[in-house]
């Protein structure tokens, strides 16, 4: 039995490295960010899901990564277990997951990737959109694109303000 899968500072320590990973990956630091999930990864263990009910994040998030970095073959097993983990139990509404998946397949449409969800960006309403999700996940192919990110300051994406 793995120790530190029962210690209980375990928690902030995946929490820590997942936002810099998220961070990571905002600013194009693709290298970092995989090395900071395969960091969570380990700690969490091979058969576990790694981020829990944020999996699908954690696969999108790793898979983006492996296709800016031109590994394709990574980037669609990746991008594929998200697909997966969206139809297990977890927090997301079903415009969440329209979402996701219409950013999965829009922003890398060069994979060949199955997906069951064929949502046309249209019927995306995203004032529903978790604003986070927005924040990380940028979907720039939604024909509204430029009015969904809230104004206030609590909500500027600090990676696209304008200098």
């Amino acid at each position: 039995m793995n120790i530190f899968s029962l210690s209980w500072w375990l928690t902030p320590v995946i929490s820590f490295n997942w936002v810099r990973a998220r961070d990571l990956g905002v600013v194009s630091k693709h290298e970092e960010c995989l090395s900071k999930l395969a960091f969570i990864k380990r700690l969490r263990g091979p058969d576990i899901r790694p981020m829990g009910q944020w999996t699908t994040e954690y696969y999108i998030l790793q898979g983006h990564a492996f296709y800016s970095l031109g590994r394709k073959d990574r980037a669609t097993d990746s991008f594929e277990k998200a697909f997966r983990e969206m139809t297990k139990p977890n927090d997301y509404i079903e415009d969440d997951i329209n979402y996701l998946s219409a950013y999965i397949i829009s922003c890398h449409d060069d994979l060949d990737l199955e997906n069951n969800n064929n949502v046309e960006l249209e019927q995306i309403d995203l004032d529903t959109i978790q604003s986070e999700l927005k924040m990380y996940y940028p979907l720039r192919t939604h024909p509204d694109w430029k009015n969904s990110m809230e104004t206030g300051t609590h909500m500027t994406n600090p990676y696209e303000t304008e200098i």
